[in-house]
């Protein structure tokens, strides 16, 4: 995710109303704080929704490779429908929560 925040900053960064504002005399910060994460926040937000979702559809092997006792292996291990559905609530409610919030955010601005 680090990665590519900083390459859509340099890609910002880059183009022509940041040279225009540099030839203005805004400072770096300003440049930064109000044109490029105003124009990087929706790739970030997809980014982000991609990275999430291909961690969480590989963690059933990094804790098999690993050997940990984790919420996939649990589930595995003690199979009924109830501890699933449940453990499936508490995984995914936050994550829920999280793009709600940025698509609530993103619309009353």
């Amino acid at each position: 995710m680090t990665q590519i925040i900083v390459l859509k900053i340099f890609e910002e960064l880059d183009k022509q109303y940041i040279l225009l504002a540099k030839a203005k005399g805004l400072s770096y910060f300003y440049m930064l704080n109000v044109h490029v994460v105003r124009n990087i926040s929706q790739d970030l937000k997809g980014h982000f929704k991609t990275i999430v979702w291909m961690m969480l559809s590989t963690l059933f092997m990094v804790e098999y490779i690993f050997n940990l006792n984790g919420l996939m292996l649990f589930n595995i291990k003690y199979v009924s429908v109830e501890l699933f559905v449940f453990s499936c609530i508490l995984f995914f409610t936050p994550f829920f929560l999280i793009y709600r919030l940025i698509d609530f955010r993103r619309v009353s601005i």
